[in-house]
């Protein structure tokens, strides 16, 4: 997550910080379905087959996470370095 965050902070005054929070949780759950689609396409056992309500929520918290993300980085970096 670390590492997400990092990207994110560098690419957030690339792509604009209006709809901040549309854009973070769009990145978080991008990341959430791309690191799916890698275990599934390098079919890794006990990871390959989840149950819905875990797919689900897994989704929602990756949404969350990139909102969370956006607006601590708009606030506690560009806003207050201003």
């Amino acid at each position: 997550n670390g590492f997400l965050g990092i990207v994110f902070a560098y690419l957030l005054p690339l792509i604009g910080f209006q709809h901040h929070l549309l854009k973070g949780a769009v990145f978080g759950a991008g990341f959430y379905q791309l690191s799916s689609f890698i275990t599934t396409l390098y079919k890794m056992p006990g990871l390959t087959q989840t149950q819905t309500l875990t797919v689900i929520s897994n989704l929602v918290t990756s949404a969350i996470f990139g909102m969370l993300l956006s607006t601590l980085i708009k606030q506690l970096i560009y806003e207050h370095s201003s």
